[in-house]
């Protein structure tokens, strides 16, 4: 498991309440007691390693949809580009 130095560092300055069936959170205050720690720190840093998995694997993702937004919008911009060159050209001829 992981050395109480380890959860310690982790900046814990906001609360949240979960609520829990009475056995999770029995098995939780076991792992923590076996781990030296708090139940609340082992929580902190389950919902912790949680989030930064979760970013991990968002990551590329986001990247990709924003890499494709802005070909998209390039494209987009480009043919609005086109289009208002030759209304303006058109309007000129008939001017």
């Amino acid at each position: 498991m992981m050395a109480v130095k380890e959860v310690d560092r982790l900046a814990r300055d906001s609360k949240i309440t979960v609520m829990l069936s009475p056995k999770i959170k029995d098995v939780l205050q076991v792992y923590a007691e076996s781990a030296g720690l708090t139940t609340s720190a082992l929580c902190a840093f389950i919902l912790g390693d949680f989030v930064r998995r979760e970013e991990q694997i968002l990551a590329p993702m986001t990247a990709s949809v924003q890499s494709s937004l802005a070909e998209y919008l390039r494209g987009a911009s480009a043919k609005w580009e086109q289009a208002s060159e030759a209304a303006l050209d058109t309007g000129k001829a008939s001017g």
